[in-house]
């Protein structure tokens, strides 16, 4: 059952945060991929479709490199949206 937290929903974040945030992604995305096959257990990655620390896409791209992953995105929610939208968010297979 999901129950929408609309009382915590994120706020504004800060040009200071804003650009902190850039500047990490731009370094990683520099990075070379890190082989992610390796890791054989259940993960659910849990994103926000509103999230505006983390776009869905990454999220996405996470579960794609993951073999045992399952991807949940919830419609509407920010950044702690597996934890703020849902009563239980662990992973089910």
């Amino acid at each position: 059952m999901i129950w929408l937290n609309w009382e915590s929903r994120d706020k504004s974040i800060s040009v200071t945060a804003f650009r902190n945030q850039l500047k990490a992604v731009h370094t990683w995305g520099r990075q070379r991929p890190a082989d992610l096959t390796v890791i054989r257990h259940p993960v659910l990655v849990a994103n926000g479709d509103q999230d505006r620390m983390v776009p869905s896409g990454n999220s996405a791209d996470l579960a794609r490199r993951l073999p045992n992953a399952r991807l949940k995105l919830y419609p509407d929610a920010g950044t702690a949206a597996s934890s703020s939208t849902t009563r239980n968010s662990s992973a089910k297979r």
